[in-house]
């Protein structure tokens, strides 16, 4: 089973990531606070995703700072990080180039499609065994 780590701030929008990723047969975490960025990652450690789905625009963080503690880990290093949020621009292209390997915008996408689009994207990296 794919496990997913949510970190997204809108409780509405991951419980409803949460509900339809259940939905569609993954494993899903949501984060039990997202104030502490040590806290936060040590949560990912301890759950070991096979993807993280990082909203960067957070209330009391920075996704940066989050997307540079997780691939300081050795054991989080090659974990897809997939950025998902309403933030375009340079802001974006920074976390792409640091770490991050998709980027969705919510303007452009609804939940199915996002949650189709990542179950082909989980396929095809166990097809290929990245």
């Amino acid at each position: 089973m794919v496990k997913i780590f949510i970190i997204e701030k809108d409780k509405f929008f991951s419980s409803s990531l949460e509900a339809k990723f259940s939905y569609e047969g993954f494993e899903v975490k949501l984060p039990y606070d997202l104030s502490n960025n040590w806290f936060l990652i040590q949560e990912v450690k301890i759950y070991s995703p096979n993807f993280i789905i990082l909203e960067p625009d957070l209330p009391f963080s920075y996704g940066q700072e989050i997307l540079t503690g997780i691939k300081k880990e050795n054991n989080l290093l090659n974990i897809p990080i997939v950025l998902f949020s309403e933030i375009t621009g340079d802001y974006v292209d920074r976390l792409l180039n640091q770490g991050a390997n998709y980027y969705f915008s919510k303007k452009n996408l609804n939940i199915d499609d996002f949650v189709s689009t990542i179950n082909k994207i989980a396929k095809n990296k166990y097809k290929l065994n990245i």
